[in-house]
Formats: C-alpha cells, structure tokens, sequence
C-alpha cells in the first residue's frame, strides 16, 4: 500500500477541521501531497431549487472559492505541499471520482459530522457517499472532544468473515501494522440463518444449530492460515460474535473502544445499494470512532 496524494474534504467547520491533524501526520510519513476539496453540493442544490434569491451559481462558486482559499491559509499548512480543488458536479460523487483519477489520489480523509434524524434525511452524507464512491481507502475520521489529533492507531478492530471482499482489507492491515505496529482483532460474526422447512414441514434447527457451532471452528482455521501466510507477524487475534453484522460491530466497538475501525466496503449504488445496504456505511455512519474503509475488487463475491 502507496500514498503519494491525500484527499482531505472540508466544509469549512471545527468539526471537518479535525480531521486535518490525521491527514497531515500521514503525509508527513510519506511525503505526500494533500488535497484540500470542498464539495459544493449544498450551495448547489439550494440554487438549484431557487433558493438563490438574487445571488447568481456563479457568485455562490466565487464565494466558496475565496473561503477554500483562506482555508489553504490555516496555520496548520504552513510550509505543507497543499494543493486546493472545488468539487462542483451536481453529483459528487463523480466529481471525487474524476479528481482522485486525474490526481492519483491513492487515500482519503474525511471527518465524520455524525449526522442524524432530520439534518440527515435532508442532507445525506457525505461521508457515506465518499465510502462508498472513490476507489481509494477512506479514513472516516472522529475523535471526541474539542481537537483532532495525529493519526497513531494502536487498537485496530478488523470485522472479517473470510470472504473474498473482507481480504480487500489485508493490504490496509500489512500497512497499518509496519507503520504504527498495533494490536489487531479481528472479528467474526455468525449471522442468523432463517429457518426453512422441508418436506416435513419442519424447520431445519440442526442446520441452524450446526452452523453456530462449526461457523467459529472454521473460522479459527482459516485465521490460523491466515496468521501463517498473509499476516506474518502482525499481532492479532480473532474473536466471535453472533447476530447481525452491524449491530454486532457497533456492540463490539462500544465495548472495547478501539482506535479504528478497518473493514471492506463493496461500493454498490442504485437498487443494489437500497436493497442490500452497506455494513461499512451503517458503521461509518454510527460508530463513535475513526473507520478506515477498503474497497473491494469489482466482481469479488458478487
């Protein structure tokens, strides 16, 4: 794993500020480039529905244009390599997408504004659009407090069912482990199986009993390969839980509190995003913590 170009959004708040600490330390590990992106969708959209009043588009862009600039001047980019970019597509997700392509961003770090009940019904987030549109591995970032800080992970949760998108993550743990040696958990969680009934008319409570039991003992197989071949000598250990998936990650991070969350997203959009949903976006979207997120090869377990 690479990084030479760091996209860090902002929409001008203390709260996408601190994200900034977190983008900078990595850049300064890898003499990387930042990236500073503001996405206008909201002025946008407002224009759009004629919320305008007697303000052109074009005065609304100028004005984010002169605060972006301001926003380079923070004394935080003092003598950094810092490069600015105003998404203004109607959708942003393109605009990202075309930007980290023409740039070669290769990571990106956002800050997690927690949005919730009407202010995200009517807003989204960005947050989860980023997650699930660019290419690039996306730091969602969220601290508690006042102040951001540098980014030193040093208990790292890696939900993992040892499917072909889970192991999009393993390049992200190798990355992790050299460069800020934490300790890792993975985690595997045993969802439910819905009874079915056969000829009998019976539901079929062995099999569910059965793949209770044995999901764990086959897990703890797979890690022990695992632990010998693609994670050799990074420090991790493998825990269970059983229910659904993203309820039972969030319940782990609330118990344990770990430093970051790593975990493979799929990417999906349209029908297939609104019928099967996202666990990274529900976890992104909910966990009181940093989530790193790892896009998965198009076509794996599709």
């Amino acid at each position: 794993m690479k990084i030479t170009n760091i996209l860090l959004t902002t929409d001008f708040s203390d709260a996408a500020r601190k994200a900034y600490p977190a983008a900078i330390g990595i850049a300064e590990k890898f003499d990387a480039k930042i990236h500073l992106v503001h996405v206008s969708e909201s002025a946008s959209l407002l224009y759009m529905g004629g919320f305008g009043g007697g303000v052109s588009h074009a005065d609304i862009l100028k004005d984010l244009r002169r605060h972006l600039a301001e926003e380079s001047k923070h004394d935080i980019f003092k003598g950094r390599d810092l490069q600015t970019h105003l998404v203004t597509e109607t959708h942003i997700v393109d605009g990202l997408r075309h930007y980290e392509k023409e740039h070669g961003v290769d990571f990106a770090v956002i800050s997690s504004h927690g949005r919730t009940g009407l202010t995200y019904a009517l807003l989204g987030s960005q947050a989860e659009k980023i997650v699930r549109g660019l290419q690039s591995p996306v730091l969602t970032y969220r601290v508690e407090g006042d102040d951001g800080g540098a980014f030193q992970p040093q208990r790292v949760l890696v939900p993992f069912d040892f499917s072909e998108n889970s192991r999009a993550v393993l390049p992200a743990v190798r990355f992790l482990a050299q460069t800020f040696t934490p300790e890792f958990t993975f985690y595997f969680v045993v969802e439910p199986i819905y009874p079915f009934f056969g000829e009998g008319g019976h539901a079929s409570y062995d099999l569910i009993r059965q793949s209770i039991e044995e999901g764990p003992k086959l897990a703890q197989v797979k890690f022990s390969e695992l632990k010998q071949e693609e994670l050799a000598g990074v420090n991790a250990t493998l825990e269970f839980g059983d229910g659904a998936a993203a309820t039972e990650i969030l319940e782990k991070v609330k118990r344990d509190q770990p430093d970051l969350v790593v975990m493979s997203t799929h990417g999906w959009t349209g029908f297939r995003h609104f019928f099967l949903g996202s666990v990274a976006e529900t976890v992104v979207r909910k966990a009181p913590v940093s989530v790193l997120t790892v896009r998965a090869p198009a076509g794996k377990d599709d």
